[in-house]
């Protein structure tokens, strides 16, 4: 076993782990409506519905960033360069989302689970980037 097939075993695994980081993230919007009907205030509400939309959103962007490079990485390797482009988009939208949302919600920032997945995309994130900008380059 080389050392590339090592590292697409890594990709593929962490990309399934974040793709089910994101299905759960879009799941756990069911808990946030449940919240929703306990809202009384209208501003309240749409404030809250927005977080909520925003949430399911963040979590399908995670799904998609997390499962498309792990398909890619099985079933072609990352020598094509269609291949390899997918993985740096993929990488650079989870670094950009990982930042974002430990950025942006701050009164989140008090859960642990919350901040181990933005360290866990971001982490992912750079993977991919680095698999890309200094993995082996095609002939």
């Amino acid at each position: 076993m080389n050392w590339i097939s090592l590292v697409e075993g890594i990709g593929i695994v962490m990309g399934l782990i974040i793709a089910f980081w994101g299905l759960v993230h879009q799941l756990s919007i069911e808990k946030i409506l449940h919240l929703l009907k306990e809202v009384n205030k209208k501003e309240e509400y749409l404030l809250f519905r927005l977080f909520a939309v925003n949430f399911a959103a963040h979590g399908a962007l995670i799904s998609l960033c997390g499962f498309l490079p792990a398909v890619l990485l099985f079933f072609h390797g990352f020598i094509y360069p269609s291949v390899r482009t997918s993985l740096l988009l993929c990488g650079t939208a989870l670094i950009l989302l990982a930042i974002l949302a430990y950025t942006a919600w701050k009164e989140s920032r008090k859960f642990r689970l919350f901040q181990l997945g933005c360290l866990f995309e971001l982490s992912y994130g750079l993977f991919l980037v680095i698999l890309v900008v200094f993995g082996p380059v095609p002939l």
